[in-house]
């Protein structure tokens, strides 16, 4: 009997260590972080008559705060890398390049001085959840509470070029991104929601893959916009206004 019992003991360890191994071993969703990268086609060299910008860093609109608090990840990797990569557009279509700047007040008046024409990216994307909060009990009774709708991506990204000094528009193109939509639910939560978190990583995985194709989108077509000949002649019209005001 006390061999017996032994063994149903030690069965019932191994079944449990078994579960427990199981359990341990079941894989979490990875959340995937998207490259936010542009490599320019060609380069061209800049000299003393090249066209000298100075950036400020891409902003994002007020409303993202809390969907950046809740995933840095890939929003603050969007601005930082676009910011990055337009410096290098700039380089390699043969410009100079002075900043990147966090805001305009943060130029000093050598910056602007010495700067032909300033460089803002305004980030007009919207992220827009649509749907209703769920609720109902599991099994035990507990309460659980959930989110089922659907999400909507669009906007546009609007690229400002200005005077350097007055801070007068000189020039101005708004890249459009497609409009998209998807399904999204999530369940079993704690407490109510009113939206789903961005930090949730299957969530985020999609948010970052449609970010990626806005990014390569809106990068592909900058290098377009941003032609020495066009920038040369948006030159001239900065020094005759910088004339006309008497800097």
């Amino acid at each position: 009997m006390k061999k017996l019992l032994l063994t149903l003991t030690c069965v019932a360890m191994i079944m449990l260590i078994g579960c427990a191994g199981s359990k341990q071993s079941v894989p979490m969703e990875v959340k995937n972080i998207p490259t936010f990268d542009f490599t320019p086609p060609t380069t061209t060299q800049s000299d003393t008559n090249s066209v000298v910008f100075a950036v400020v860093n891409p902003q994002f609109p007020d409303e993202w705060k809390e969907y950046r608090k809740e995933a840095p990840y890939p929003f603050n990797k969007f601005s930082k890398n676009m910011a990055k990569d337009f410096d290098e557009i700039l380089s390699a279509r043969g410009f100079r390049v002075r900043g990147t700047f966090r805001t305009y007040d943060e130029l000093t008046y050598p910056d602007k001085s010495e700067s032909d024409l300033i460089l803002m990216p305004i980030m007009e994307i919207e992220v827009v959840p649509m749907g209703t909060p769920t609720s109902g009990k599991d099994i035990f009774g507990t309460p659980k509470y959930g989110w089922k709708g659907e999400i909507r991506l669009g906007g546009r990204i609007t690229i400002k070029i200005n005077e350097s000094l007055s801070n007068e528009k000189m020039w101005t193109k708004s890249i459009e991104l497609d409009a998209v939509s998807f399904n999204y639910e999530v369940k079993s939560l704690k407490s109510p929601v009113s939206r789903p978190s961005f930090s949730d990583a299957k969530l985020y995985n999609v948010l970052a893959e449609h970010l990626q194709k806005y990014y390569t989108q809106t990068m592909d077509k900058i290098w377009v916009y941003l032609d020495p000949n066009e920038m040369a002649m948006v030159k001239k019209q900065a020094v005759e206004l910088k004339a006309k005001k008497r800097y």
